[in-house]
């Protein structure tokens, strides 16, 4: 019987790279990889000496597509790959990568018969921070920034999919930490050893996930049978408060918890998200909610599903300035 393989794309980028290991390590499936870079380009290297087979191009490119789906099996597809974050470019550029590559992929994966379609989506599609905590499936979603707009309409894309028969499940991700990371983490680990981040004086309570754990719940539920047109939240086991989180750090590289000088009103940071609203800076009114606003999820439905064991923020973390050093 030939090989059957997973497709993946994304596996240069932070979450992608996680899961592509997981998916490496654990070798159900053989991994075919679609990578936009050439050799070396980021982690092309490490992913072609743990056995990954590597494909150029574009994941939208339809050539390439007909390609890959005619050249091997493709028993299951991973789609991670996406114009990411506000600010990184136009709508038309989030359109035609995040909207129209995920329909043309999805077109691809039902004529060829794939068995399972697991796409990366995100918690944006309830907005930078939710209306309602702890957010859940019941949840009405709200995307409110040209990048959260785009994976809820990718979504809508999977959920005509699978009314078409194709067997698909949504992740929706809340912000993930983990080695390789840039984004809102990295750089709360950046301002607090610098002493730049102003608190609130009244903290909030943020939802993370880490990137280890996330990919598991990849893998868990590519394996998982019975699992059909579902969408789940990843995250952490529970929420923590966002103070806890900056003592940590800097009591892990100074030995104290953070100055409370450093803390200024909520009402700053209301003043400060109603200027950036107010000039169309969805970025920055993103960041002001996320420093100040309680943002968690209700994954319990998820959990227990598919007998997932998410981390423990603060343990987690604790690993991960370790391995940063």
């Amino acid at each position: 019987m030939p090989a059957e393989f997973t497709l993946l794309t994304g596996a240069t980028g932070f979450i992608g790279s996680h899961v592509a290991e997981a998916l490496l390590l654990d070798r159900t499936w053989p991994v075919i990889a679609i990578v936009r870079g050439g050799r070396g380009h980021k982690n092309t290297l490490e992913l072609e000496r743990q056995g990954a087979i590597l494909v150029r191009g574009r994941f939208y490119d339809p050539d390439l597509l007909t390609q890959v789906f005619t050249d091997r099996r493709i028993r299951n597809v991973i789609h991670i790959a996406a114009l990411t974050g506000e600010g990184k470019g136009r709508k038309e550029d989030y359109n035609k990568v995040n909207i129209q590559g995920t329909e043309k992929l999805l077109a691809a994966s039902y004529r060829h018969g794939v068995n399972k379609f697991i796409y990366c989506s995100s918690v944006g599609v309830y907005g930078a921070v939710p209306e309602h905590v702890p957010a859940g499936l019941s949840t009405g979603l709200n995307p409110d920034s040209r990048y959260h707009r785009s994976k809820f309409s990718a979504e809508q894309a999977v959920q005509r999919f699978i009314g078409k028969g194709l067997d698909a499940c949504i992740i929706r991700p809340t912000i993930a930490y983990g080695l390789r990371d840039r984004g809102f983490p990295f750089t709360l680990i950046r301002l607090v050893k610098k002493r730049l981040l102003p608190l609130p004086f009244c903290s909030h309570r943020i939802h993370l996930v880490s990137a280890v754990r996330l990919a598991n719940m990849f893998l868990r539920i590519l394996k998982l049978e019975g699992l059909h047109n579902r969408v789940f939240i990843a995250a952490d086991e529970g929420p923590v408060l966002l103070s806890d989180l900056v003592d940590l750090i800097h009591s892990f590289y100074f030995g104290r918890i953070y100055p409370r000088i450093l803390t200024l009103p909520n009402t700053v940071f209301a003043a400060l998200e109603t200027v950036f609203s107010a000039s169309h800076c969805t970025r920055c009114a993103g960041r002001v909610k996320r420093l100040s606003r309680d943002w968690f999820f209700d994954t319990r439905g998820t959990d227990s599903l598919i007998g997932f064991q998410p981390a423990n923020t603060l343990e987690e973390f604790t690993k991960y300035l370790g391995l940063l050093g």
